[in-house]
């Protein structure tokens, strides 16, 4: 696993958090072992303050220089890299929405054409050659690729994770995801055959 790190390249500047980097990992694995290196990347070095994820892009000039990143260590004669990595955008189950990695708020993608358009493909790559050209692609996360890291200069971020409304919050015995409340009502028999119906409710906050 990789432990030293820089500044790949700067993909913006937050006035709360500072310089955002964007760090092409050398390995490729699976997403899971990606999330896992990107999480265990420490800046600045050797500080222990793990403030890495797989990289949340919320602008269209995030997405250009994240695509000029991987292009450029693509075209350097190495054949280490490849021209496509994993980000920070998932989800969990076939029905559910993306989210990223560290939580903030879906305001921005560039998805290429109909994607997604996998239902059982949970994790998103960016590929950033002819026809893509930066665009997204839903992926098995199972699947073997490069992933972009970001982390940031001053350390932790700083921005606000979404939480549950003031007035509501789950009803007892529900659970929270995704912005849902759900509850698992186990297995009732249908009051016009014999047969077994599961019932999994959701509702809204």
């Amino acid at each position: 696993m990789e432990s030293l790190i820089t500044c790949g390249t700067i993909v913006s500047e937050d006035p709360v958090n500072g310089i955002k980097c964007a760090y092409l990992t050398k390995l490729r694995d699976r997403y899971p072992v990606i999330q896992g290196l990107c999480q265990s990347l420490e800046w600045p070095p050797g500080s222990g303050i793990k403030s890495g994820n797989l990289i949340t892009i919320n602008t269209m000039e995030e997405n250009d220089r994240t695509r000029d990143h991987i292009n450029k260590l693509n075209t350097i004669g190495s054949s280490i890299y490849y021209p496509y990595a994993y980000i920070g955008l998932r989800k969990t189950c076939n029905g559910c929405s993306f989210y990223w990695e560290d939580l903030e708020p879906v305001t921005f993608t560039a998805w290429y054409g109909t994607e997604p358009n996998t239902y059982y493909y949970d994790c998103t790559h960016i590929r950033t050659t002819s026809p893509y050209f930066g665009q997204w692609i839903d992926m098995s996360c199972s699947s073997f690729y490069h992933g972009v890291c970001q982390f940031f200069n001053d350390g932790v971020p700083k921005f606000e994770k979404p939480t549950l409304p003031a007035k509501g919050g789950c009803k007892p015995g529900w659970w929270k995801f995704g912005g849902y409340c759900y509850a698992d009502f186990g297995h009732k028999v249908a009051d016009d055959h014999n047969s077994l119906d599961s019932d999994f409710f959701k509702n809204w906050f």
